[in-house]
C-alpha cells in the first residue's frame, strides 16, 4: 500500500533554536565597507534580436499496454507569440521506458522513499545504471548531492535502535557504482548539506550561534573536505544583508549562494533606503566589496524573501543567472550577470510566457534548462532550453506541475555530464476533499529528454532524481 503524503502549500520561514556550533573555526568573510564602496548604475544590455540558427517503491522503465504506447503531451495550446520573443516550440510526446534508446549511458542518482510502517517512512539512495536499466545500489540515506564534476555523490546516513532513537549518523561519499569512497561521523552541530563548493568540498549548514536577547546570527556554511577532513566556516557579512532563515535548511540557501572559487556571492539585499524591500547584490569576497546590485531589475517585498529560488552560478563561477521581479509587475525575464557586474537581459518573453525560478545551466554554461508558462499564476510550467548567448528558446511542451510547500515551482532539471539530455520529474496531487490548501502526493514520473534528437521517455516512477553521474568514476 503506498503512503499518503500531505502536502501544504504555505509560506514563511522555518526556526530552530537551541544548536551551537564551534566558534573556532576559520572564517572567510570580511568587514562590511562604508557607503563609499556602492557601485555605479547598472547598465543593461540585451542580446539583439537576430536570426539564428515517491511513493512507496520505484520501478524502473515502466512498461505499457498496447493501447497506451505513447502519453501525449498535455493539453496545451502553442500561443501565437511574436517573432521578438525568439521563443519555438517543439512539443514532445513522452513514450514508454521499454521504448528508450539504446547507448544510455551513466549512473541517475535518485531519492526513493519505502515505508518502515503505516506512518513512517525511510529515504534510500538509489543508483540506477541506465545503460542496463537495471538499479546497481540502493541503500538507506538522505540529502544526496552529486559533486560538480560529477565523480561522487554524498548524503547522510543515520542509524536506529530498535526504539527508534538515533545510535549513528555518518556522511557518506560514494562513486557511480555505490561503493563508499568515504564515510565518517556526521558532528554535532552539522545541519543539512547545502551542495558541492566544487569538486572536493560540500557546503554544510551548521547551527548558529547566539546573537544575544533571543536572536540567532544569520545561518553559516561550512565548507568542508571531506577527502581530506579540511573545513572553513563561511560566514554572510555582507552590506544591508537579509538573512533568509536563522538556520539552513532543505531546500533553503540561506540568502546566500557562493560561486565555486569562493570568491563571490549572490545575496539577499535589502533595497533602498528602508528594509521593505529586497533585491541581489553581488559581493566580492576577496575585496569585501559590493560589485553590483540589482534594484532596478529585481525588487520584491521583504517578507517573502523564503518563496524565492536562489539565482544559480554558471559551472566555471564566472556569471550567475536568475529571473528578475519588480512590484506590482508579472512579467519575468532571464538575466545574466558577469562577476564583473556587467548586466544582460537573455529573454524577451514577457508578457507571452513567464520564467520560473528554476535554473539549471548545461554543463559547458552557455544553455539554461527551466520551465515556462503563459500564465504567471501556475505553479509549475513547460520544460524549455534557453541559449544564453542567442536568446532562442525552445519549448517542450512537457508539464511539470509543482504544490510541494515551500517550492511554488518544479525542480530544476538535471543536465547529462555531456549535455545532450536532460532529466525532470512530473509529480501528480490531488487535493483534499475536506483540508482546504492540502494536497496529496499521488504519483512521481521521471522523464528523459534527449534534446538534440527531440525525443522523451519515462524511464522510472515513484522517485525523485537528484543526479546524473558518468557510467564509471575516472
Amino acid at each position: 500500500m503506498k503512503p499518503i503524503h500531505f502536502l501544504i502549500v504555505c509560506f514563511g520561514s522555518f526556526l530552530i533554536a537551541g544548536c551551537q556550533f564551534d566558534p573556532e573555526l576559520n572564517t572567510l568573510a570580511t568587514e562590511t565597507p562604508d557607503d563609499s564602496s556602492s557601485p555605479t548604475a547598472m547598465a543593461i544590455s540585451t542580446i539583439a534580436a537576430e536570426e539564428s540558427s515517491p511513493t512507496a517503491t520505484g520501478t524502473l522503465f515502466p512498461t505499457s499496454t498496447a493501447t497506451e504506447a505513447v502519453t501525449p503531451p498535455p493539453t496545451f495550446v502553442v500561443p501565437d507569440v511574436p517573432p521578438e520573443t525568439r521563443l519555438a516550440f517543439q512539443c514532445l510526446n513522452i513514450q514508454p521506458g521499454e521504448n528508450s534508446e539504446p547507448g544510455l549511458e551513466g549512473t541517475l542518482i535518485l531519492d526513493k522513499e519505502v515505508p518502515i510502517d503505516d506512518e513512517h517512512l525511510e529515504h534510500r539512495v538509489v543508483f540506477l545504471d541506465l545503460t542496463a536499466g537495471l538499479i546497481i545500489a540502493e541503500e538507506g540515506g538522505f540529502f544526496p548531492l552529486v559533486s560538480l564534476d560529477h565523480r561522487y555523490v554524498a548524503y547522510y546516513q543515520t542509524e536506529l535502535d530498535k526504539q527508534g532513537s538515533i545510535i549513528k549518523r555518518d556522511l557518506i561519499v560514494s562513486d557511480s557504482k555505490g561503493n563508499h569512497v568515504v564515510q565518517i561521523s556526521r558532528q554535532e552541530d552539522w545541519i543539512v548539506p547545502k551542495g558541492w563548493a566544487d569538486s572536493e568540498r560540500l557546503f554544510i549548514g551548521v547551527s548558529p550561534q547566539s546573537a544575544g536577547e533571543g536572536f540567532l546570527e544569520p545561518p553559516a556554511w561550512l565548507i568542508f573536505n571531506p577527502f581530506t577532513g579540511d573545513s572553513q566556516l563561511l560566514k554572510p557579512v555582507f552590506d544591508r544583508f537579509l538573512s533568509r532563515a536563522s538556520i539552513p535548511l532543505p531546500g533553503s540557501w540561506g540568502g546566500a549562494v557562493y560561486n565555486q572559487n569562493l570568491t563571490q556571492a549572490v545575496y539577499l539585499r535589502f533595497a533602498g533606503d528602508d528594509e521593505e524591500f529586497f533585491t541581489h547584490g553581488l559581493w566580492d569576497l576577496t575585496s569585501g566589496q559590493l560589485v553590483v546590485s540589482l534594484d532596478q531589475i529585481f525588487q520584491t517585498f521583504s517578507i517573502y524573501n523564503d518563496i524565492y529560488l536562489e539565482p544559480n552560478w554558471a559551472p566555471d563561477g564566472s556569471k550567475f543567472a536568475f529571473v528578475n521581479k519588480m512590484p506590482a509587475e508579472d512579467d519575468t525575464e532571464l538575466y545574466v550577470v558577469t562577476s564583473g557586474g556587467e548586466i544582460q537581459q537573455v529573454t524577451n518573453l514577457a508578457p507571452y510566457m513567464y520564467l520560473r525560478d528554476s535554473l539549471s545551466w548545461s554543463p559547458d554554461g552557455r544553455q539554461i534548462a527551466t520551465f515556462i508558462s503563459p500564465n504567471y499564476r501556475d505553479k509549475g510550467g513547460q520544460l524549455a532550453v534557453i541559449d544564453t548567448l542567442t536568446g532562442d528558446v525552445t519549448n517542450y511542451c512537457l508539464q511539470a506541475p509543482s504544490l510541494q510547500p515551500h517550492r511554488l515551482y518544479p525542480r530544476p532539471p538535471i543536465w547529462s555530464p555531456d549535455g545532450t539530455k536532460l532529466i525532470f520529474d512530473i509529480e501528480t496531487f490531488e487535493e483534499d476533499p475536506v483540508l482546504p490548501m492540502i494536497y496529496r502526493l499521488t504519483a512521481v514520473k521521471v522523464i528523459l529528454v534527449d534534446i538534440e534528437k527531440g525525443l522523451a521517455w519515462e524511464i522510472a516512477e515513484d522517485m525523485i532524481p537528484v543526479g546524473w553521474m558518468p557510467g564509471t568514476t575516472p
